[in-house]
């Protein structure tokens, strides 16, 4: 049992119908995380008193700190502090101090209480209460010899919470002081592979690499690659994944385009803010996404926009000329038109079956691009957005070299 491992254990029946989407746990994974503490498993179940002891007994014999949401308001089936008393050998003890403070929540909302909250005053045998200023559930921390630290949480977020971050995150940083260490994690974004394709460049330092810790998470257009490093401080941390930065950079190179919080339109922005370039846009297809990604940045240096219906596959032209000219000659008239620097044509056309993307570009030079494109309809126009956004951006890093 690692001392410094977390395990967090979501309980309520609702929960597994679907009912209720769980939130809870990612919200204390983060929270846990950002203290240096390793959640190394995470498990559901239901108000059950026979699964949730095996559940709470397997955890216990594993992780060094428990953590659970649910089960401790004051219905029948609400069975986590009793199932915590038997797993622990902790009597269930009655405090009169916290029935008052119970009683008080519900004076002062003008109702009367139920004879069944009395069981919410019930807390396990040298357990610390954790105070609920939110709601009528108080949670417990009981910390067992020589075991685990076991946390009881309600299962409404907001009290969750205010209660996790009042009581139990100063209480674990100080139970646990330099057992902790710390945790960094730092997120790189690129475009133009899929999730295959870069795992076949760097596959092999993720299956390699234990501290940094190296993940992939793929979304329409867009992969992150976490990189989550642990140590004794931020400098041991910040230099574990500083060098493993720069062997997957040597290897993606251009495909990166930011890290952390940026955003590819937000990177898109700045260079032309840099360059002093100022853009227009025509695009069909992608029914004005392009163009409310760059406007949501708020940049003067994009200038306007024609968005272009689509007619089924086909745009609403019946020009003879090909898709890479058509795409060159809108760039020219939105150029043209708003009086910018450079212009920028998104155009996808269906030809032998397949839809192609063409993309063309009017400023200093004119460049032009396509490239076959599939996928399921409801997320190609957003693939696309950040596809002519991605090559948008390599043409302005390239602007201006020799």
């Amino acid at each position: 049992m690692k001392t410094g491992s977390a395990e967090i254990i979501a309980i309520g029946s609702e929960l597994l119908l679907g009912r209720i989407v769980d939130t809870n746990t990612s919200y204390l994974a983060s929270k846990l995380n950002e203290i240096g503490i390793e959640v190394i498993f995470q498990t559901m179940v239901g108000d059950d008193r026979k699964r949730m002891r095996s559940v709470l007994l397997q955890a216990l014999k594993r992780s060094g700190i428990i953590i659970t949401s649910g089960g401790i308001g004051p219905t029948e089936d609400d069975l986590t502090r009793e199932v915590i008393s038997e797993v622990t050998g902790k009597k269930l003890i009655f405090h009169p101090r916290l029935f008052a403070l119970i009683k008080s929540f519900f004076d002062q909302a003008g109702f009367m209480m139920a004879p069944n909250n009395r069981k919410q005053a019930l807390i396990p045998a040298g357990a610390r209460t954790i105070p609920n200023l939110q709601g009528t559930a108080p949670g417990f921390i009981l910390k067992t010899e020589p075991g685990p630290i076991i946390a009881a949480l309600p299962g409404v977020p907001r009290e969750l919470k205010r209660m996790f971050v009042d009581t139990v995150q100063p209480f674990l940083i100080k139970a646990l002081g330099r057992k902790r260490g710390l945790i960094e994690t730092k997120v790189l974004k690129l475009c133009g592979l899929g999730e295959s394709r870069v795992d076949e460049q760097i596959g092999d330092l993720i299956r390699s690499s234990q501290n940094p810790a190296i993940g992939l998470l793929s979304s329409p257009g867009e992969i992150r690659i976490s990189l989550t490093a642990r140590g004794k401080d931020p400098q041991e941390t910040s230099s574990l994944i500083a060098g493993m930065e720069v062997q997957i950079r040597q290897r993606l190179g251009s495909l990166i385009f930011g890290e952390g919080e940026e955003t590819l339109e937000g990177v898109v922005a700045g260079l032309l803010e840099q360059k002093g370039i100022h853009l227009g846009l025509v695009e069909t297809f992608t029914a004005g996404r392009i163009s409310q990604r760059l406007q949501n940045r708020r940049t003067r240096f994009f200038k306007g926009s024609w968005v272009i219906p689509q007619e089924g596959d086909r745009p609403l032209d019946s020009s003879p000329l090909s898709g890479e000219e058509k795409a060159l000659t809108q760039a020219r008239e939105i150029r043209s038109f708003l009086e910018s620097d450079w212009g920028l044509g998104v155009l996808v056309e269906e030809v032998e079956g397949r839809q192609v993307l063409y993309l063309g570009l009017a400023g200093t030079k004119e460049e032009s691009y396509s490239h076959k494109i599939g996928g399921f309809s409801d997320t190609l126009p957003d693939r696309v957005a950040v596809m002519a956004l991605d090559w948008l951006r390599k043409r302005l890093v390239e602007e201006g070299k020799k």
